[in-house]
């Protein structure tokens, strides 16, 4: 098992309380993997590994930082 960090913005924090959570998964997890252990399968995600933009299916080596982003509106 591996550990990543997992950075929450807008209603993630609110959900989870925090804006930073630890996460610990199978080595070669796959981001898509982390965001169902996470149940969040229903928002509409862009995701980031280690500042980099990534697509969902990137797969984690190592320990790594995610940035879970939801969309942001405003007016």
């Amino acid at each position: 098992m591996i550990q990543h960090t997992v950075r929450l913005f807008g209603p993630l924090c609110e959900k989870f309380g925090a804006n930073c959570v630890d996460i610990r998964l199978p080595a070669n997890s796959t981001i898509s993997d982390l965001i169902e252990l996470m149940g969040l399968q229903e928002y509409t995600l862009k995701t980031a590994l280690n500042g980099v933009m990534v697509d969902q299916e990137t797969v984690l080596h190592g320990e790594s930082e995610i940035a879970l982003l939801p969309p942001v509106s405003g007016g």
